[in-house]
């Protein structure tokens, strides 16, 4: 008699919402994701263990952890790129810069 075990690691998306970023402070589209450990007997999971729901943002890139699906819990696991763009020469900037450094004019807010 054989049998066929495996564990392994799988990814489900949930879908898209819109929450606020406590890394960005605004509200943006986030793409939310299950992930899980699963035992598989004869092609059929069985069981699932280590359950995480993530987060990530598509504006910046931030990546959280939720405590539960409800998602109200969110704990910042990686922070994303923070880019803005030169309002003047529409060029990319960090967004620590106060100047742009390809057309030299004053950045005042983030875009």
């Amino acid at each position: 008699m054989f049998f066929f075990i495996a564990l392994t690691n799988r990814q489900e998306d949930l879908g898209i919402q819109w929450l606020e970023c406590s890394h960005c402070q605004k509200k943006e589209r986030a793409h939310i994701y299950l992930t899980y450990q699963v035992l598989i007997l004869f092609f059929i999971p069985v069981f699932k263990w280590n359950k995480r729901y993530l987060v990530k943002m598509e504006d910046c890139g931030s990546l959280y952890e939720a405590e539960d699906a409800s998602l109200e819990k969110l704990h910042l696991l990686k922070s994303g790129d923070r880019k803005k763009y030169c309002p003047y020469c529409l060029a990319e900037i960090d967004a620590s810069y106060q100047y742009c450094p390809h057309c030299g004019k004053e950045v005042k807010e983030r875009m």
